[in-house]
């Protein structure tokens, strides 16, 4: 089994006390109905990727930048709550910025 402890998108991570707001900063578009975002509670991560994939093949981007327009993974913090779903809110005039709002586990969610 393939064992990975990178994120592929680059995010910002907030505490709020009893859950964390994880803001991607993806190379595509993630307004509402632009992006899929599904939580994989195996392997503790939320993976993001835009609905429609871009016109050039994969192998014409320039290195490593693949990961960032393809979509790709954010590993969560080890004090989430993987039983309770994700919630997914927008900001921004347009809608253009994604907030993932993840729970933290029941006891840790006193302390900050």
């Amino acid at each position: 089994m393939e064992k990975c402890t990178e994120s592929t998108l680059n995010y910002t991570l907030s505490d709020f006390g009893d859950h964390y707001v994880i803001t991607p900063r993806a190379y595509f578009d993630c307004k509402p109905g632009k992006a899929r975002v599904a939580l994989n509670r195996e392997k503790g991560c939320v993976a993001i990727a835009p609905k429609l994939k871009p016109k050039i093949p994969k192998d014409q981007y320039a290195c490593n930048t693949t990961k960032q327009i393809f979509g790709g993974i954010i590993y969560l913090p080890k004090k989430a709550d993987l039983s309770k779903e994700i919630e997914i809110d927008y900001e921004g005039p347009v809608k253009q910025v994604m907030l993932i709002k993840v729970r933290k586990l029941s006891q840790l969610a006193g302390s900050a």
